[in-house]
């Protein structure tokens, strides 16, 4: 979805999303552009929709992911459909309690439909993420820790995941430095976030290199 028509039919259901555009690059070189729409939806619940528009020596490709939340941060769905020159594929995951389903659907292709139960012995196991709603008018204290378990559909499997907000750091962004709020990931993930929760940068490791995203100047 286009970063206008996100915005519009955000706007049309009397959410207040803001968006970014980031400027990606790989390994150190250039790699495209990410454009990140964040909002409420009725109910007090959370969309975020992440749009990756890479173009390398590789080919061109569109991947547009969405994001839902019900309030409280309990995953709702994730909706990640990649477009390139040869073809279409959808990824639907719904969350269901404690298991994931998951559809995966090419083109025209019939879809297929498959389910995966957190399958773990611990106590306790949740899969809300109440940092989703971080900074929409509040800030968390400084240490704030969330653990919880989410389905990954790059690693097809379950994984368990650590969200900590570190406090307010200085970042350097072209010519001029912002205060902006850390968020660390587990161990793969930095994020620089301003005080709406938008990101400023994002640094990721990958098995094959760091992908690492920084808002364009004046893009907010």
């Amino acid at each position: 979805m286009p970063l206008t028509a996100a915005i519009v039919l955000l706007a049309a259901q009397g959410i207040p999303a803001r968006a970014v555009v980031l400027d990606a690059t790989f390994k150190n070189k250039p790699y495209g552009k990410v454009t990140y729409v964040r909002g409420l939806v009725p109910g007090q619940g959370m969309e975020r929709t992440v749009t990756m528009e890479v173009d390398d020596e590789s080919g061109r490709y569109i991947t547009i992911e969405k994001r839902t939340y019900a309030a409280g941060g309990a995953p709702i769905s994730v909706v990640r459909t990649h477009y390139d020159a040869l073809e279409q594929i959808t990824v639907t995951l719904t969350y269901s309690g404690l298991k994931a389903i998951v559809t995966h659907q090419t083109g025209d292709d019939e879809p297929e439909t498959e389910e995966f139960p957190l399958d773990i012995e611990a106590e306790g196991a949740k899969t809300n993420d109440p940092s989703q709603f971080w900074f929409f008018g509040t800030v968390p204290p400084k240490n704030t820790k969330v653990v919880f378990w989410e389905y990954s559909l790059d690693k097809n499997s379950w994984v368990e995941k650590t969200v900590t907000y570190t406090g307010v750091a200085e970042l350097k962004l072209g010519e001029k430095t912002v205060q902006a709020h850390r968020i660390n990931i587990s161990k793969d993930t930095n994020f620089y976030v301003d005080d709406d929760g938008m990101p400023y940068k994002s640094s990721q490791e990958t098995g094959e290199g760091t992908l690492t995203l920084v808002r364009r100047e004046g893009a907010d």
